[in-house]
């Protein structure tokens, strides 16, 4: 359905070392799967636009971490625009978490899953605490008052935003194992328009389907032996028949 790319991604994304490196691969591997999931309710289809706005964005604030490490420009000038790009990415990530989480609530009432749907809404409002928090301690305001309640709030924000990452990525990888609609079984993979990625991911459809395949012949192969087993231990355990003396 697409969160296994969903998943992959939004690890690189969350990289809080390296983050703006990692942000650009990471949400381009969010919006790989994002091109299949949008297809299944409308707050999907919101959360891939938001995700296709900060694509951009997150191309800005690659160019900054590369000028900034290779000194390719002024200081004053990459870290204004590392800074500004920072900020209208945790915007439109936060819009885009609030319309995922949204539309995988939707999917798990549809397929039966309270247990993610509870999960979906819980880290929903997690998600936006943690980003507010992240936008508000990253306003240019030069005050005194501001910049020491930064230099307080940086380590617990932090710490809280790793939490939160933890929770989104389990999110995630629980709706990769446990939904699968219908659909998704008999809908056509749609080609992105990019020859090397629809090339990818042609590959790795090949690939899932012969591991899905000697997956299945295994477990076949599992529960005849199995079977057999539980049949000879049950002939071997049967009382003998007594003779009837009178024949």
């Amino acid at each position: 359905m697409g969160f296994g790319y969903l998943v992959i991604g939004y690890i690189f994304a969350m990289n809080f070392v390296y983050e703006g490196f990692t942000m650009l691969p990471g949400v381009l591997l969010m919006l790989n799967g994002m091109l299949t999931l949008g297809n299944f309710n409308s707050p999907l289809r919101e959360a891939r636009l938001w995700l296709f706005l900060a694509l951009p964005v997150s191309v800005i604030r690659f160019i900054a971490e590369l000028c900034r490490m290779f000194s390719l420009c002024p200081a004053d000038i990459y870290t204004s625009l590392g800074d500004l790009s920072a900020l209208v990415l945790a915007i439109l990530l936060l819009l885009f978490s609030l319309r995922l989480f949204s539309g995988i609530a939707a999917l798990a009432v549809e397929t039966g899953l309270p247990d993610i749907r509870f999960r979906a809404k819980r880290n929903a409002f997690l998600t936006a605490l943690a980003y507010l928090f992240s936008i508000f301690l990253s306003l240019p305001i030069q005050q005194d008052w501001y910049i020491r309640l930064c230099a307080v709030a940086f380590a617990p924000v932090l710490l809280f935003r790793l939490i939160i990452f933890a929770f989104n990525a389990l999110l995630l990888y629980s709706c990769y194992m446990y939904i699968c609609l219908p659909e998704d079984l008999d809908m056509p993979r749609r080609d992105t328009g990019i020859a090397f990625l629809d090339r990818l991911r042609r590959k790795a459809d090949e690939k899932e389907d012969m591991r899905i395949a000697e997956k299945k012949k295994k477990l076949e192969k599992i529960y005849r032996e199995r079977s057999e087993k539980y049949h000879r231990r049950h002939d071997k355990n049967d009382p003998p028949q007594e003779k009837n003396h009178y024949d």
